[in-house]
């Protein structure tokens, strides 16, 4: 149907774009996944009412960032609970693997809006599927979560201690090169890898804060 083939372009256009977003032609491609915001909606909502989640949540999986740098948290949040609560429509590797990947843009979006506790139960369903499957779940995930969540309680010592965590992790699984240098994307399909303009946003809050210097001597050989 060519509705249906409209569903997979779509999908198609938002992997696509994902990469693009964190590059010098973000800018090109927020104007047009503006431009095409209200085919977008459709096809979300053809899978929506077509039962079609594998393809759903691919599509939906796919726009996190650009509703993160476009300022549509709240609709992005929206349409992947719906798909989320659909049933599965096909229980391949692929499928599987956009629902795993649709759980943490939904965490993503939930921390955005500093809902914690939303974000922490999406990221241990997620990484029960990606067990499941066989695949490296992302601890390291919900340890940024779990900092970002102690950051907004002002308590600055336990999100320190989190990302140190986060960032050790990084260096057991041999991200230290990305942590160091700033690649952190929280759609990538490798481990997330903590930036360091993250880091001192988070644990540097407080202009004081004791053992600021200390800290950053200790994340970052």
């Amino acid at each position: 149907m060519v509705r249906d083939r409209h569903l997979v372009w779509c999908a198609a256009l938002a992997e696509q774009a994902a990469p693009a977003l964190l590059g010098p032609e973000q800018g090109v491609w927020l104007t047009r996944l503006n431009r095409e915001h209200d085919n977008l909606r459709a096809a979300l909502r053809w899978a929506l009412d077509r039962g079609l989640s594998a393809l759903g949540l691919r599509l939906a999986g796919g726009l996190l960032k650009y509703w993160l740098r476009g300022g549509h948290q709240r609709e992005g949040r929206g349409w992947l609970a719906v798909l989320l609560a659909l049933g599965a429509d096909d229980d391949d590797g692929a499928a599987m693997a956009a629902r795993a990947t649709a759980l943490e843009a939904a965490a993503w979006l939930a921390e955005d809006q500093h809902d914690f506790a939303r974000a922490s139960a999406l990221f241990a369903r997620s990484g029960a599927l990606r067990r499941a499957m066989g695949q490296e779940e992302r601890p390291d995930a919900a340890l940024v979560n779990a900092a970002l969540e102690a950051r907004a309680s002002g308590d600055y010592a336990r999100a320190t201690t989190l990302l140190e965590e986060s960032l050790a992790q990084q260096r057991r699984l041999g991200n230290g090169e990305s942590a160091r240098k700033g690649t952190w994307d929280p759609c990538s399909p490798s481990p997330t890898a903590i930036p360091y303009w993250h880091w001192r946003w988070c644990c540097g809050s407080r202009a004081t804060m004791r053992g600021r210097s200390r800290c950053a001597r200790r994340a970052w050989p």
